[in-house]
């Protein structure tokens, strides 16, 4: 207990301040001077989900209530001196101010409370969440209420702690029930050790491993102090370039435990170069590649190499070039045999080159230089078509014929003829439509009727070729036009034109419709359309119309009454005017307004458009009623009892009149005829009293204060 005069705190033990009505300090009254807090000190297992509920009963007048709990967080790692920082912190919920009435602070019970999971702790008051904070909680180390001016009692506090499955509560309305929090078991001894392997000519890596009996969380920082890597056992790629000096692993068992650490000393070599001897022989015109340049001759070459991982080397290449032998060969025949030479035939004159390799060294040893002269043998061949009943050079067959001929160098000549014979050509052109009163072309002549006609044609080879046409007449039809369709709101019907054997159908415009090739789509629209179909049959067609009509709808956007309750007034809008109007099903009427005496309860009002689209509005009707602010009950006939406006609408109700003390004097119950001012027969004085009005029929109530006027 605080005791601000004297700026002084008093300590108590359980058995002091638990008492029937909860933990309440003896003697405190409310005085002013004084501020009671109640604290408990204890420290909880590892936990990330509990929830803590505190039940305070508010005696006496306050401005400030606080409950809270001291923690600690997840402590913070320092790489710079590898050592744990903790974070203790308390934490506080801060019911707002409520005044120091005492009257309007007792008996008030306030439930405040935390809940944390994943790191989140919202803040509660009365069940409702009204903050939220993201900080990583390990352990809580004491629960505390207190005031920051008057005071009151503590009933209870609910720790519920999910993560190790247990729950702290604390009754303070018995002393024999004071808790402790559960015992904890203790962290196991964590055990972290590393090395290291080299990078080598054969592997350029660095690797390092962690050794660890169970640990499973890992951070490697390197000598640059920068955190590099989370694995157990990290690889370096090119570890010739990577730093020398001090490595450290580190972890943690769990996120609340203080870490551990091991420390690596690394020196980086320097790497390798290898020397190396490389003999080449090649055969003559190769080339070598030495570095970036071309070999072609003999000789003794430098090569240095340098890898990106690995080690460097100098290679020397002694390199002997094979030489080559030349001759020349000349070869002759008739075209268009070939000639054949070192397993190679020739079809064309002409100088060549051909090598043949050495058995030894795989290489061109000899290099021929080959002159072929092919002579010429004479070769023609035609192409010719005839019509039919002619011929050539003797042939009126189709067919290929050939004549052998000689020539001066003893070479055979060929004279090749392909003949093609035409047959007598008849072509069918098939069968032309017309619609009645017209005409179609073909091959440049105009027919009106029906009928078989026959035209002469000339092919490309001059062949006379007849042309058959058939023409067929199609039919006229007509189809009348569709009648308007109205609709509702969303428009769904099936369009029906007349039915034409053997035409096609096409609906335009496409929106909205089911099908557009077919005699009776199905529309679905909430908006007017003008629909257009054809009709085709042969060459033949004609088009009807419809148009759909589709009304939004009326909508009842309010309804009025007059002061009295004599008349109802139905105000819509929307859809197609003009509107027909309903109240209670009394009919339909073209006037919104409708002389009748009004009754509270359930009403329906209804209106309809011009396409018959209707709307109803239905609520439940409550009449205010209105207290007289004040009367005289004088017996002079004015205002000599306390009325209450429209409360005959009503047949359930309670009111109760109060003086200005809180004492009830009289009560009514579904039944008022005003009150006289007499109280257990006698006349009360001049004065303010109050009132509460319960209806029940609309589950109001009404409360306020009312003046008596005595002369």
């Amino acid at each position: 207990m605080y005791d601000e005069t004297k700026d002084e705190t008093t300590t108590y033990t359980p058995e002091e301040f638990f008492t029937p009505n909860g933990a309440l300090i003896s003697g405190y009254l409310g005085q002013s001077n004084l501020v009671p807090g109640y604290y408990f000190q204890d420290t909880t297992c590892y936990t990330d989900d509990f929830e803590i509920e505190y039940v305070v009963y508010s005696m006496y007048g306050w401005s400030y209530l606080y409950a809270g709990m001291s923690i600690t967080a997840e402590p913070w790692f320092d790489f710079d001196d590898l050592k744990a920082k903790p974070v203790s912190k308390r934490i506080t919920i801060t019911e707002e101010n409520k005044g120091s009435d005492p009257l309007r602070a007792s008996d008030e019970i306030k439930i405040l409370g935390f809940r944390f999971h994943n790191d989140t702790l919202l803040f509660y008051r009365n069940g409702v969440a009204y903050q939220k904070q993201v900080i990583p909680i390990c352990k809580i180390q004491g629960l505390f209420v207190y005031w920051g001016y008057g005071g009151g009692s503590v009933q209870s506090i609910r720790l519920t702690d999910y993560t190790n499955n247990t729950e702290y509560f604390e009754d303070f309305t018995d002393c024999e029930n004071m808790q402790l929090f559960k015992e904890c078991e203790p962290d196991p001894v964590v055990e972290l050790s590393a090395t290291y392997q080299l990078p080598s000519c054969e592997d350029s890596s660095l690797y390092l491993f962690a050794h660890t009996n169970i640990l499973e969380d890992f951070h490697w920082i390197g000598p640059d102090s920068v955190e590099f890597s989370n694995e157990q056992n990290p690889v370096i790629k090119n570890g010739w370039e990577a730093q020398s000096g001090t490595y450290i692993v580190c972890g943690k068992y769990h996120r609340c435990a203080e870490p551990v650490y091991y420390k690596l000393q690394i020196d980086i070599p320097k790497k390798e170069v290898i020397l190396d001897t490389v003999s080449v022989t090649m055969c003559w015109g190769d080339t070598l590649k030495v570095g970036s340049l071309p070999i072609t001759d003999s000789g003794v070459y430098l090569d240095s190499l340098f890898s990106v991982g690995g080690c460097d080397s100098v290679v020397t290449y002694q390199v002997d070039v094979r030489k080559l032998i030349i001759d020349t060969v000349n070869l002759t025949t008739c075209g268009p045999d070939s000639v054949l030479f070192n397993e190679k035939y020739y079809k064309e004159s002409g100088a060549f080159l051909d090598t043949i390799k050495s058995v030894d060294s795989g290489c061109d040893s000899i290099v021929y230089n080959l002159i072929v002269d092919i002579n010429e043998s004479y070769f023609l061949e035609r192409y010719d078509t005839l019509c039919y009943g002619f011929s050539m050079e003797g042939h009126d067959k189709t067919g290929d014929y050939v004549d052998s001929l000689h020539t001066v160098h003893g070479c055979d000549s060929v004279d090749v003829l392909h003949l093609k014979i035409l047959p007598i050509i008849e072509r069918n052109n098939g069968v032309k439509h017309i619609c009645e009163g017209d005409s179609v072309e073909v091959n440049g002549h105009w027919y009106l009727g029906p009928g078989t006609y026959i035209d002469t044609l000339y092919s490309e080879d001059a062949c006379d070729t007849f042309l058959v046409t058939k023409v067929e007449m199609d039919s006229m039809f007509t189809v009348p036009d569709l009648p308007d369709v109205k609709a509702c709101r969303l428009a769904y019907l099936q369009f029906d034109v007349d039915s034409v054997p053997g035409a096609s159908y096409s609906w335009k415009p496409s929106y909205f419709l089911s099908d557009t090739l077919v005699r009776n789509p199905f529309v679905t629209a909430t908006m007017n359309m003008n629909y257009k179909v054809y009709v085709e049959r042969g060459l033949c067609r004609d088009t009807a119309e419809v148009k759909l009509l589709v009304s939004s709808g009326p909508e009842i956007r309010d309804v009025y009454f007059d002061t009295d309750y004599n008349t109802v007034t139905i105000h819509a809008e929307g859809g197609v005017p003009d509107y027909m109007y309903t109240w209670e099903s009394v009919g339909w009427q073209d006037s919104p307004t409708f002389d009748t005496k009004i009754s509270i309860g359930k009403k329906t009002a209804k209106v309809k458009d011009d396409y018959g689209c209707e709307d109803e509005y239905n609520y439940m009707l409550f009449i205010p009623v209105f207290p007289e602010d004040h009367f005289s009950p004088e017996g002079d006939g004015i205002k000599d009892r306390w009325e209450i406006k429209n409360l005959e609408y009503y047949n359930h109700y309670e009111i109760r009149i109060f003086d200005r003390f809180g004492k009830q004097l009289v009560a009514y119950f579904n039944h008022y005829s005003g009150w006289d001012g007499v109280y257990l027969g006698h006349d009360m004085p001049s004065t303010d009293y109050w009132y509460v009005i319960s209806i029940h029929e609309s589950d109001v109530q009404l409360c306020g204060h009312f003046t008596l006027v005595r002369r």
